[in-house]
């Protein structure tokens, strides 16, 4: 594909990192992610938004799991958008596009991975779990967090974090980001979670992080 001056410019920065270089930038800029969340990780799936669009991912879905508008979040974070999601995020990075998708719907649209947040509950349609190479799940409770990768994430937790009341704007925001991390490694890699299982978790009123499987 090859990039272009202006990207050449946009993207110095990761263009440096030996980790990325161009090679893996261009891998980000074809690659796509759906991120399908619960209302209650909506800052979450906001902050997996942001780290996902400025690394250059070119195409980004945005599927709310319990409501059907995906363009009006109502998270505090929503003001870092100016009101408009698909604005805002052209404005972070005209390189990433944002793709409204509905839980039952979707239709033509395959996604290279898929970032589930919240409990068990409305489900993904199956044919976006199915098609993902990268299968990446979060949860947050109170002050603590977990995330999932590979089969059978989109079950039952194996690790859960300790109980808590609504999730903080810490822990919130620390899953958003460790998520469109370990996304983003996959892309950069081409790495897919098919065949392996790998959890981390923290907490953060206990001091705790702690990963499985590499996860670090």
């Amino acid at each position: 594909m090859g990039l272009s001056e202006e990207q050449i410019q946009r993207y110095s920065r990761h263009i440096l990192l030996p980790e990325v270089g161009g090679v893996g930038q261009e891998r980000l800029l074809a690659s796509s992610v759906l991120i399908a969340y619960s209302a209650d990780e909506e800052s979450a799936a906001l902050t997996a938004l942001v780290y996902l669009a400025a690394a250059g991912v070119g195409r980004i879905g945005w599927c709310p799991l319990d409501e059907s508008d995906g363009l009006k979040p109502k998270s505090p974070l929503s003001a870092f958008f100016g009101g408009s999601l698909g604005g805002g995020l052209k404005r972070l990075n005209p390189d990433s596009r944002l793709v409204p998708v509905h839980p039952d719907g979707g239709a033509g649209e395959v996604f290279d991975a898929l970032i589930r947040l919240g409990d068990e509950g409305a489900p993904v349609d199956g044919r976006f779990e199915a098609s993902a190479k990268i299968a990446l799940r979060g949860v947050s409770r109170g002050e603590a967090g977990e995330i999932h990768e590979g089969p059978g994430v989109f079950g039952k937790p194996d690790v859960t974090p300790s109980p808590g009341g609504a999730s903080t704007a810490a822990s919130q925001g620390a899953l958003g980001a460790w998520l469109a991390a370990r996304a983003l490694r996959h892309l950069v890699d081409e790495m897919d979670t098919v065949g392996s299982t790998a959890q981390a978790r923290f907490d953060f009123s206990h001091g705790l992080m702690e990963a499985r499987a590499n996860l670090s």
